[in-house]
């Protein structure tokens, strides 16, 4: 049973960064970190940071089924957030990262003493769960670090996938702390 348990994806830790660019997430809105954790099968607690409409900001979003609050980055009080936002989808089994990996050309896969790499092309429609209406016809290079156990510890994805976004955009995906608890709550 415990063998049987493990194989399955519970929770986890990510941390996204941008070696260049940013991820809009609104209208104005420009993601360029973000961390948090992930409880399946439908919550995601997150801090970010970024610009809105030119100026830095900080904010953290929680999302519980089908409601995301989001800290207002003027004020620091929360709000219930567009429904648009919702970054649960991302890692949504059907629609995130295992989607567009499953839409990766050109793979090449090594093996080193710790796990594999995939390197490939995604096409950026393959990221329309995650960023709406993405560039049509655009592809952007991809490199996927897999532990022995077959789950992504890092996913590299270099180009850009929309409009708002300035070519050359790099954004780095790591995953951690596999099936530990998180207590994923309404903000107060």
């Amino acid at each position: 049973e415990r063998e049987e348990k493990e194989r399955y994806l519970d929770s986890f830790e990510f941390a996204i960064t941008h070696e260049s660019g940013g991820t809009p997430l609104l209208p104005n809105l420009i993601m360029e970190e973000a961390s948090g954790q992930v409880v399946k099968p439908d919550k995601i607690a997150s801090d970010f940071k970024g610009t809105y409409g030119g100026y830095a900001f900080k904010a953290s979003v929680v999302s519980l089924k089908d409601v995301t609050y989001m800290t207002n980055p003027l004020t620091g009080e929360w709000e219930v957030a567009p429904s648009t936002l919702n970054p649960y989808q991302f890692f949504n089994p059907q629609q995130g990262i295992a989607a567009m990996m499953s839409q990766v050309s050109g793979a090449s896969l090594s093996r080193d003493g710790t796990g594999y790499t995939i390197t490939g092309l995604i096409p950026a429609e393959a990221l329309a769960p995650l960023f709406g209406t993405t560039v049509e016809g655009a592809t952007l290079s991809m490199r996927a670090e897999i532990s022995d156990s077959f789950q992504i510890l890092e996913a590299v994805l270099d180009g850009r996938a929309t409009e708002a976004e300035p070519d050359g955009t790099i954004r780095v995906f790591k995953l951690s702390r596999f099936n530990e608890p998180f207590d994923i709550k309404s903000p107060e």
